[in-house]
């Protein structure tokens, strides 16, 4: 059975117009010229993505250079012991 409105729901991101967006009458196209409409600001978002992926491999290269948990705890416990040989305990 075919749905009442005959059209699907559009995707939250695409680079090139559905065939129900083609024409002047077309739905969920941008009406005036100060409209944008998602196709457009999907092309817009797009544009962003190289730029993104050197991000992420800043991001990464950080994470991965950064000491482990096992390292981070055992330095910490080094500082702590050294505290603890200077440190009074005052009755």
């Amino acid at each position: 059975m075919a749905s009442a409105g005959g059209s699907q729901a559009l995707p939250t991101f695409q680079l090139s117009y559905p065939p129900g967006l083609q024409g002047i009458d077309a739905a969920n196209s941008a009406i005036e010229k100060t409209n944008i409409d998602f196709v457009t600001r999907s092309r817009i978002e797009a544009l962003g993505f190289p730029q993104g992926v050197k991000e992420f491999k800043v991001d990464d290269a950080r994470r991965r250079a950064a000491p482990s948990k096992a390292e981070r705890g055992e330095k910490e416990q080094q500082r702590i012991d050294g505290y603890a040989k200077t440190a009074q305990i005052l009755p």
